[in-house]
């Protein structure tokens, strides 16, 4: 830990992005416990806490699942793309001893990196109707090249980046106005069970409830796999 300078942590936010970041966040003024979705990236999380700062990385994560809210600390984060390779130990060292928005922007072009074909691998699955096969075939490799690839260099298998990706196009589709019968079947579901348990299983929510909270859900699944980058201030 090092002491804060002031309380305005937002002036480390980098003024232009590096391409390996996809978005940046800043924590609200609120008590209310916030719910992180899934989204298929990690990211750099710098708190302030009674005027002292720590830095960590998150995990991938495969749930939904709710962080306690407290208004006292402070915290941004810089939420890195799929296919980023990250030195996540040096990354952290380097970025608890930052000084200002220069100094974080030099230590994550130091410590992360895009993998080309890792990129190239995911962008294939992130195509809601693709199997992993007809990715495979994409990328111009065996499919037993291809899972080594995904699963080797991003911790998950191919399966899960398909299905997460498929996930989060339906989540963002659904809006109480159209068929859920058909949009399982748009999106290539089995039937609209199908599509329901795979909701809960990634959101923690049925499709009624997220057809109900509409805009809000939308915005909680922020930026992430599937999506294109910009600027976003709050988590």
């Amino acid at each position: 830990m090092i002491h804060a300078q002031n309380d305005n942590l937002s002036r480390l936010l980098p003024v232009r992005l590096p391409d390996t970041v996809l978005a940046t966040w800043v924590s609200g003024d609120t008590t209310e416990a916030a719910v992180v979705l899934p989204d298929g990236c990690r990211d750099l999380i710098i708190r302030q806490t009674a005027g002292q700062i720590s830095v960590a990385s998150s995990e991938l994560d495969t749930t939904a699942y709710s962080v306690a809210s407290d208004p006292t600390t402070k915290m941004i984060g810089l939420r890195f793309r799929p296919g980023v390779q990250v030195d996540w130990a040096k990354l952290v060292t380097m970025a608890a001893n930052i000084q200002d928005a220069k100094n974080l922007q030099d230590a994550i072009e130091s410590c992360a990196h895009r993998d080309t074909d890792l990129t190239d691998a995911l962008d294939a699955l992130a195509e809601a109707h693709s199997d992993v096969s007809l990715a495979a075939k994409h990328n111009g490799v065996s499919l037993r090249q291809f899972q080594r690839l995904v699963s080797g260099r991003s911790g998950q298998t191919p399966r899960f980046w398909r299905q997460l990706a498929r996930a989060r196009r339906t989540a963002r589709l659904i809006d109480g106005t159209d068929s859920l019968a058909d949009l399982a079947i748009d999106m290539g579901y089995a039937d609209q069970p199908h599509l329901a348990r795979d909701m809960r299983r990634w959101f923690g929510l049925t499709a009624s409830q997220i057809a109900r909270i509409g805009p809000e859900f939308r915005s909680r699944l922020g930026l992430g796999y599937g999506d294109t980058g910009e600027h976003i201030s709050t988590r």
